[in-house]
């Protein structure tokens, strides 16, 4: 609410300038300012002077100079937050004084029939498109860390639009790219001794130097007093065949907080960035190798996309520091050789460098050994810190993405759990993978039923079976427990209809099929809390690797870590002493998932069904 110390509503007044002054309740010096609007006329909708912004001091008081119209004026007075223009990155481009403008270009970019991709114009373009990823890359990942779509801005210009290669020329505004003529003759740029890369260089540092100087020689924006910020672009940067060194460029960038602040780089990947937005995805794309006439910087440019991905990438680390960034992590750890192109395409191409397949898109599994636990560590606001393995929590969503397919798993459960993390997740597959590589199909399943489930076994064709449950400390090898304890057979041919837990039960959905089951046991009794079916579209051929993923296994347990079975012990009768010692005394391995059994176990088994099956 304003309250108004020095003048009424409707007071007539016989100067231009008044001065009002008071107070506005709940305003401080720190964050808020009054901003005022004058209108004339009846209706009050015709602006005769621009909005103006007023400080406000500690208490809210608050002083304002309104220029009035003859005639009736509607002052509107409103509060804000205190703004501040943030500055702009500027893009620089030095040039030597004798440059003959042109940058290193690949044959296969070209280089000898055209200078599309080797002229000053292109490298304008191409720097004019590399900025706007960069700024668009800081924003996504801003807004990922919950910290707003916050980036830095680009200095513009009104020109015609390059950014489109089909779009119409006509003037707005453009990124501006500056042309800074250097103070140095392109030879002295290519001093080798200036060459970062050299290892005997001694004055590995003084591009920076000679840039920053330039910068400030040529004047406006870049004086010290605006504290510019600036990503500079050194155009005669070469690659030296006999030397094997890449001259006049420096990956280098810091910050000055009373004056310019800089980070430079080399033109001599600029051959393979996008000239227009549209060639992003193939710039980002393209495996074709550059060639020895150009520098392979770092030896990690063994392709066109691998070269963008560095040269972009390891730009923007240099403009980073030139922000304060210091070494960190992502980007500002050279983050960028790899992950560089999956920021901006849902897939990126082969690496060219080490061999790897290309990456898919957020997608853990193609960064990590998914059969090996990874770590999450959560600090939650009051103090506690909780570890989560990632591969678990990926397990427990409704459904499993099979990679490189468009093939999804649908899970559906009962679950009684109630809360709590003492569970021990678990998922068995009606198929497996035998231990000589071939997969063979479940043919019965053992459910121990008493008040609650006990448990569960699949037994398999090869002779093994895969408990579905941790088995309490108090049960036998071959006694899970359960007074209603059933044993089924699957048939060849036979699909699981629906799984009865309760009266209702789970059954797939339309156009499903059962392909394994999955739960949560407590940690301490093995009792089954939750219990439920895994489906896959029916008449689809799943892939063999569905039968290796972590999360289709029976691997996972509480909070990623690995808890041993009970130890296993063939038990012998009193009237089998006659076997030999190796039998009596046989053990498996403690943490086995997989028990090998006799083949002869299929006596007891209610195999009286027909062709589908429901269990109960």
């Amino acid at each position: 609410m304003f309250t108004f110390d020095n003048i009424t509503d409707g007071e007539t007044v016989h100067q231009r300038a008044v001065l009002v002054t008071g107070t506005c309740q709940g305003l401080n010096a720190n964050e808020e300012t009054v901003k005022i609007i004058i209108k004339t006329g009846p209706p009050g909708n015709n602006v005769t002077f621009p909005e103006s912004v007023w400080p406000v001091s500690n208490e809210g008081y608050f002083k304002t100079l309104v220029l009035v119209s003859p005639g009736e004026n509607v002052v509107v007075f409103g509060a804000g937050a205190h703004e501040t223009e943030t500055p702009p990155l500027h893009l620089a481009i030095l040039v030597g004084q004798d440059s003959p403008l042109l940058i290193d270009c690949p044959p296969a970019k070209h280089a000898a029939l055209s200078s599309a991709h080797s002229s000053l114009d292109a490298a304008v373009a191409k720097f004019r498109v590399t900025a706007l990823m960069w700024q668009a890359l800081t924003a996504s990942e801003l807004h990922k860390a919950g910290l707003g779509r916050r980036a830095f801005r680009l200095e513009e210009e009104w020109g015609v639009d390059t950014l489109s290669r089909t779009a119409e020329e006509k003037m707005g505004p453009v990124i501006k790219v500056h042309l800074v003529k250097s103070s140095k003759t392109v030879k002295e740029l290519r001093d080798s001794q200036l060459a970062q890369q050299n290892p005997s260089a001694r004055r590995a540092n003084d591009l920076h130097t000679i840039f920053k100087q330039d910068l400030y020689n040529h004047g406006a924006p870049f004086v010290a007093e605006e504290k510019p910020i600036v990503a500079g672009l050194i155009l005669d940067a070469k690659n030296d065949i006999e030397q094997d060194l890449i001259l006049a460029h420096a990956a280098l960038g810091s910050h000055d907080p009373r004056g310019l602040s800089l980070g430079i780089f080399g033109s001599h990947l600029t051959y393979s960035w996008p000239r227009f937005v549209e060639e992003i995805p193939s710039c980002l794309l393209d495996t074709t190798r550059p060639g020895v006439t150009v520098g392979n910087d770092n030896n990690e440019c063994e392709s066109m996309w691998e070269a963008c991905t560095v040269g972009q990438g390891a730009f923007l680390h240099e403009v980073g520091h030139a922000f304060g960034a210091p070494h960190t992590t992502g980007i500002m750890m050279r983050g960028y050789a790899r992950d560089w192109a999956v920021c901006f395409l849902a897939r990126t191409a082969k690496s060219n460098k080490t061999g790897q397949q290309g990456m898919h898109a957020d997608t853990l599994r193609a960064q990590y050994d998914c059969t090996q636990p990874l770590e999450c560590q959560v600090l939650t606001a009051n103090g506690k810190k909780v570890t989560q393995n990632i591969w678990q929590l990926l397990s427990e969503n409704s459904y499993i993405r099979i990679p490189d397919t468009d093939i999804k798993l649908l899970k559906k459960s009962v679950d009684s759990r109630g809360g709590g993390t003492d569970f021990w997740s678990w998922t068995v597959m009606l198929k497996k993978r035998a231990r000589d590589g071939r997969l063979v199909a479940a043919n019965k399943i053992n459910l121990a039923v008493g008040c609650i489930l006990d448990g569960a076994e699949v037994y398999y064709k090869d002779g093994t079976k895969v408990p579905c449950s941790k088995r309490s400390p108090h049960e036998s090898e071959e006694y899970m427990g359960g007074h209603q304890a059933k044993r089924i057979a699957l048939p060849k041919g036979v699909e699981i209809t629906k799984v009865a837990v309760t009266k209702q039960g789970e059954q797939p959905g339309e156009g499903q099929v059962v392909v394994g089951l999955y739960g949560s046991s407590d940690k301490n009794s093995g009792y089954c809390y939750e219990f439920g079916i895994v489906t896959a579209p029916k008449g689809r051929q799943l892939p063999d690797s569905v039968y290796d993923m972590p999360e289709l296994k029976n691997e996972y347990k509480t909070r990623g870590a690995r808890q041993p079975m009970a130890k296993r012990r063939k038990i012998v009768s009193p009237t089998d002493k006659s076997q030999d010692a190796d039998q009596q005394s046989a053990t498996e391995d403690e943490e086995s998932d997989e028990e090998d059994i006799s083949q002869d176990e299929d006596t007891g088994y209610d195999d009286d069904f027909g062709s589908e099956s429901e269990s109960e």
